[in-house]
């Protein structure tokens, strides 16, 4: 009887904390339901950290190219850092979500601690463009249901992802273009303007937005 106890205490640890710390649906997102993690019909592409002096500005001219949307989640203390570019995102069109202030993982913390982080880059964010953010992505993708009151609090609706391109594991261009077919229609693709080990994405981002091509968000 102890050890069925023991089991099923570790077994709702672990569904806990794997619901906390990776980015899969879990318990906190049964308590507080609303998070987003697929859209109908179309290929997404969300960019995360930036903006980034050296890679954002490539990755916005390659989507201008094409003639496509994306979806950039920003980084407060970076966007005071860079605000030219934070308007050239506004004015081309694309989505600005909240990433937080200096992105800072966001589950387990205290509520003033999420509200300080969440409302530094909501105030970033506007000061630059005029309108705040409706979007958020916890840092790392890991969450609790304080993380998602505290958002909600902020009319914050939190994006996830469903296909993870794996740039931020280093991948070389030609790993990172094969492993990005894999996306589907529907799908939240995860790809990262801000991080330094995401150096092949700007090398592979022309080639995958045109082998997606039919998939994806145009610009209007």
């Amino acid at each position: 009887m102890l050890s069925t106890a023991v089991g099923f205490g570790l077994g709702c640890t672990l569904t806990l904390a794997s619901s906390t710390l990776l980015p899969s649906p879990g318990i906190h997102d049964w308590l507080v339901p609303g998070a987003v993690w697929r859209l109908p019909r179309r290929l997404h592409l969300t960019f995360d950290d930036g903006p980034d002096p050296e890679r954002t500005p490539q990755v916005l001219d390659c989507l201008a190219l094409h003639g496509l949307r994306a979806t950039f989640f920003l980084i407060g203390d970076r966007v005071a850092r860079a605000p030219h570019l934070v308007r050239r995102m506004h004015a081309e069109g694309h989505e600005l979500g909240n990433h937080g202030w200096d992105h800072t993982t966001l589950a387990l913390r205290s509520r003033r601690r999420i509200r300080e982080q969440l409302g530094r880059c909501q105030d970033a964010i506007g000061s630059v463009t005029g309108t705040t953010p409706t979007l958020v992505r916890p840092p790392y993708g890991r969450r609790d249901y304080r993380f998602y009151e505290e958002a909600q609090r902020l009319a914050l609706r939190t994006m996830l992802w469903s296909f993870d391109s794996g740039d931020w594991l280093g991948l070389a261009s030609t790993q990172l273009e094969r492993r990005a077919r894999g996306a589907r229609r529907g799908d939240i693709v995860l790809f990262h303007d801000g991080n330094p080990r995401a150096s092949g994405l700007v090398g592979a981002l022309g080639s995958m937005l045109q082998y997606h091509r039919e998939a994806l968000v145009e610009t209007q």
